[in-house]
């Protein structure tokens, strides 16, 4: 398991877990070291062994890592874009015309790399 700060990305830890679980995949929000609103967290926690319970070995987890990446490229975007600060509203985005193609797209990847 390892913890990422996220705020540097300009982004929230639930921002970030929002925008993954669109896509099918999930993370856990997670409060860091500075943080001053536990209901929005700085932190972001992944976990390895659900990976390696899937069998992925380095050349998946390559994968996986392009398909979160790809997630918070498009976070970032909407948040530049917009400045949600409710996460609410920043979700709701998520079916905007402007981003609902590029995320159906990564959902469909991933799902089919998870087949």
């Amino acid at each position: 398991m390892f913890l990422w700060d996220v705020k540097d990305l300009g982004l929230t830890g639930n921002k970030v877990e929002k925008i993954l679980e669109w896509v099918y995949i999930f993370a856990n929000k997670n409060s860091i070291k500075g943080d001053k609103n536990p209901m929005s967290p700085g932190g972001l926690r992944i976990g390895t062994p659900a990976m390696t319970s899937w069998g992925f070995k380095e050349a998946e987890i390559k994968i996986l890592a392009g398909f979160i990446e790809r997630a918070i490229n498009l976070a970032k975007l909407i948040q530049e874009e917009h400045k949600p600060k409710d996460l609410k509203i920043f979700v709701s985005l998520f079916e905007d015309a402007a981003y609902k193609a590029t995320l159906d797209a990564l959902q469909h990847e991933v799902r089919e790399f998870t087949k």
